[in-house]
């Protein structure tokens, strides 16, 4: 006799988005392994939101849980409200503006068959625009960048280094509800907006058994207004920091060498924008921040642009 498949809920924060949040659930309720319960919370600022869940077609009758916010509680208390909300023993978070693939569930689901201790499994993702068309090549090349290729298949061998080089998470992954409970995410006040990274990071050195499965399971939508927050966003440089002072296994030590070189650039640069130019030029002048790098335009750029008004780290420099 197998091993029973996991109850699973998803998890749908949403805010002020009521057009996508009608195709993200249409996903949820599309699946071909259904879920135990759709919840959705609901952050926004009107009723629109929670008449398009009263109206969802939901033809298998999938129990559906509204919650509203009032006031609003902000992205990261939003999930973690939804995380002890789940009746479920898994659990997938999907944004409001993604959409699961048909098959999402029950792949995903299906890692728990061969490896009935699982923390947490995920597959790629495609890009999609506002649209919903889907960009093949930048969807290959994020893929590629976060380690999510047939190379990586299976269940990983340090859950620390799939959290430590943003493996996981991604969109619509699969974890132990109580996995969720137990870490959820930091608020902002704490992490700015790298409450994702710092997730999946504490996750990964908290729990192991992190499974990569070579396939699709969602789709990250990239909208005019993620590309306007990117301009002020501080992820990177929250990262950058966050894993700057944490201590990892000694298996670990590389991913956070690599990381760190991928986030520093724009670390440097978010640094600059929030005036913490010492900051700033400490990153610049490390090792993360290759020779190579620094005479690249982009980084003479940021060396100018850090360089003004730092007249003790010139002297520190010079003597």
């Amino acid at each position: 006799m197998g091993t029973a498949l996991p109850t699973i809920s998803v998890c749908v924060p949403t805010f002020n988005r009521p057009g996508l949040l009608k195709q993200a659930l249409e996903s949820a309720l599309s699946q071909t392994l259904l879920p135990s319960e759709l919840i959705v919370g609901d952050d926004s600022h009107d009723d629109l939101s929670e008449k398009v869940v009263a109206a969802i077609h939901n033809p298998h009758n999938v129990p559906v849980v509204y919650l509203r916010n009032s006031p609003s509680l902000g992205q990261a208390a939003n999930i973690n409200m939804l995380f002890q909300a789940v009746s479920s023993q898994n659990l997938v978070l999907l944004h409001d503006d993604d959409l699961l693939l048909p098959d999402t569930l029950r792949d995903l689901s299906a890692c728990w068959r061969d490896h009935p201790d699982l923390t947490a499994a995920y597959g790629k993702q495609y890009i999609i625009s506002e649209a919903g068309e889907i960009d093949e090549a930048a969807s290959h090349q994020l893929n590629s960048d976060y380690f999510r290729s047939e190379r990586w298949a299976g269940l990983q061998q340090s859950s620390a280094v799939a959290g430590m080089i943003q493996q996981f998470p991604n969109d619509c992954y699969m974890i132990r509800s109580s996995a969720a409970r137990t870490i959820a995410f930091r608020p902002r006040q704490e992490v700015g907006n790298g409450c994702e990274y710092d997730f999946g990071l504490r996750l990964g050195l908290a729990r192991t058994g992190f499974f990569f499965l070579d396939k699709f399971t969602g789709k990250y939508r990239i909208t005019s207004e993620s590309m306007s927050k990117s301009l002020n966003d501080d992820a990177a440089m929250q990262a950058f920091l966050l894993l700057q002072k944490t201590p990892v296994p000694e298996d670990a030590v590389w991913a956070r060498e690599f990381q760190l070189k991928r986030l520093a650039q724009g670390a440097v640069a978010q640094l600059i924008r929030q005036n913490r130019k010492q900051e700033a030029l400490d990153i610049l002048f490390s090792r993360h921040y290759p020779l190579a790098k620094r005479l690249h335009p982009r980084g003479i750029y940021h060396f100018t642009k850090a360089l003004a008004s730092q007249s003790g780290f010139i002297r520190r420099r010079m003597g």
